[in-house]
């Protein structure tokens, strides 16, 4: 179900954090929707991701991921 707040703007939910980076100096994260296709998927500033109840879990899962996941190796 679509959520709204108090002046009719739709309310996206973040499903997962996928990745994170720096750009600029500021952290993002790659954020995947709940309700939205993968494609939609989008980085998002940390600064600018609000009402987030499940922030900590969202962190906790991401974190989990990149310790399983295996080392890359660069190519020359």
């Amino acid at each position: 179900p679509r959520m709204y707040d108090e002046d009719g703007e739709r309310v996206y939910v973040i499903r997962a954090l996928l990745d994170q980076r720096r750009q600029g100096g500021r952290k993002q994260y790659l954020c995947s929707w709940v309700d939205l296709p993968e494609s939609e998927n989008s980085w998002e500033f940390e600064d600018e991701i609000n009402h987030v109840s499940h922030w900590d879990a969202l962190l906790k899962d991401l974190k989990n991921k990149q310790r399983r996941a295996p080392p890359t190796r660069r190519r020359r």
